[in-house]
C-alpha cells in the first residue's frame, strides 16, 4: 500500500516542517537553570539551596510540581506571564457617555474642557483628564460622529 501525503510537492514544506520539529520543544536557559538549581536541592537539601540560589523553598515545590506536571519535559520550567488574570476595566456611567455623545453630536469642536465644564455647571464632580479619557473610548467605539476638516477650495482632509 501506498503512503499518500497531501503536501508533498508544496514549496517550502519540508524546511517549514524542520522548523515546526526544531521549535517544538523550546528551553530557555532560565529553564535549564531551574532544572540545575533542582538537582542541587534534591542532593543538598534545603538550607544549602537557600544559601547557594537565594531560592525559597516554596519556589522550589512550586518548580518541582510544575515539572512532575509536565511530564518531565523541561519546557514545565520555562516562565510563564505574571500579569494578573483579572485586569480593572474602566466603566463609566451610561448616563454620563450619552450626555458626552450628545453634547459632541450638538457642538462638534467641543473639546474635553469645555465639555467638563459644561458638565460641572450639571453636577459631574470628575476631572478634565476623565472626561478625555471617556471622550477617547467612544472615539474607538465608533460612537462619536467623525469631524470633517473643510478648506477653501471645499476638499476635505
Amino acid at each position: 500500500m501506498r503512503i499518500f501525503n497531501k503536501l508533498r510537492n508544496t514549496k517550502g514544506f519540508v524546511s517549514s516542517w524542520e522548523r515546526a520539529l526544531r521549535f517544538q520543544y523550546m528551553i530557555t536557559e532560565q529553564a535549564k537553570e531551574r532544572c540545575r538549581i533542582l538537582a542541587f536541592w534534591k542532593r543538598h537539601g534545603d538550607t544549602a539551596t537557600k544559601e547557594a540560589f537565594g531560592i525559597s523553598r516554596r519556589t522550589l515545590f512550586r518548580w518541582a510540581a510544575a515539572l512532575k506536571k509536565g511530564a518531565g519535559k523541561l519546557e514545565a520550567l520555562n516562565p510563564v506571564s505574571t500579569a494578573p488574570k483579572g485586569r480593572r476595566r474602566r466603566n463609566t456611567p451610561e448616563t454620563l457617555s450619552s450626555r458626552i455623545i450628545a453634547l459632541r453630536n450638538a457642538h462638534a469642536r467641543l473639546g474635553k474642557e469645555k465639555i467638563h465644564s459644561i458638565l460641572k455647571t450639571e453636577g459631574y464632580a470628575g476631572s478634565v483628564s476623565t472626561v478625555g479619557r471617556i471622550l477617547g473610548d467612544l472615539k474607538k467605539k465608533g460612537m462619536l460622529l467623525a469631524h470633517a476638516k473643510l478648506s477653501l477650495s471645499a476638499r476635505t482632509g
